[in-house]
């Protein structure tokens, strides 16, 4: 009888463990959720309309690649004010007559090397692109885009932006980042979260034909060694495709085209021009 009860008993006594044990693990499962909830905040990554950074790169990067393509037409300016019209009445170069505009240029007709009209290409791209999304409201008016959608979705939103520097662009080789400097604070079924600094990267190879061979280019022309052969450029012929045309006047126009990307980025060039009846 003894025996039985004891073994009653122990019997009892571990299923008491178990059930202890159990329970040590359903808490700290409900912890480890609550202190990850607690942590994370609401999640907001679930759908395209409630993240925040792909509902700003959806509205920013069609406007983006439409600057991309005026900065390549136009021999790196959105809106060129000094250019030079080719006609192209060579058979060799069937195209319409265009605006090319002057990255290096001189208007002397002694063999004077040209002066290039922008020293720091990079850094003039990058006011030119982040200038026309400021005056044109474009990245002011997707991040109210963002903050309405989030509203619609049921977030309580707070917004903090910077007055000065809202945001900025940089140019590298293989992209075009834009900066927004602002925190959004939301609120939904009493839980909160913040997010902050965004970072738009929008692909484009564009730095890197400045960076190489527009770069070469200019530093031949602007050199005092007087004229330059794109066959000098062949270690690059990998990566892009590099034409020059010689029109009147002294002009020249080059074409460089990234082989992987396709964007074409063309200027015109006047340097060491020789005079009327010089002969060589």
């Amino acid at each position: 009888m003894e025996d039985k009860m004891n073994n009653l008993f122990s019997h009892k006594r571990s299923q008491v463990t178990i059930f202890i044990i159990i329970g040590i693990i359903v808490v700290a499962v409900i912890l480890l959720f609550l202190i990850l909830r607690g942590e994370t905040g609401p999640d907001i990554n679930g759908k395209p309309e409630e993240n925040p950074e792909a509902f700003l790169q959806e509205c920013l990067i069609d406007e983006v690649y439409s600057i991309i393509d005026l900065i390549l037409m136009n021999g790196g300016y959105i809106n060129p004010e000094f250019s030079y019209f080719c006609l192209f009445e060579d058979e060799l170069y069937p195209q319409d007559p265009q605006d090319f505009s002057y990255l290096c240029y001189t208007e002397r007709n002694d063999i004077h090397p040209c002066f290039i009209q922008e020293p720091v290409i990079w850094e003039h791209i990058e006011e030119e692109i982040e200038n026309y999304l400021r005056e044109e409201g474009i990245v002011e008016g997707c991040f109210n885009d963002l903050t309405n959608s989030l509203q619609k979705q049921g977030y309580v939103v707070e917004v903090r932006k910077s007055v000065s520097s809202f945001f900025n662009v940089t140019l590298n080789l293989d992209k075009i980042i834009i900066r927004i400097n602002a925190e959004l604070t939301l609120t939904k079924s009493g839980e909160t979260s913040k997010e902050k600094d965004f970072i738009i990267n929008v692909p484009t190879k564009l730095g890197e034909i400045i960076f190489f061979p527009v770069s070469i280019i200019l530093g031949k022309e602007a050199s005092s060694a007087c004229g330059f052969d794109i066959t000098d450029l062949d270690y690059l012929n990998d990566d892009f495709n590099i034409d020059k045309f010689a029109a009147g006047s002294g002009e020249e126009i080059y074409w460089i085209e990234h082989r992987e990307s396709k964007e074409k980025f063309e200027f015109a060039v006047r340097s060491c021009v020789y005079p009327p009846g010089w002969v060589g």
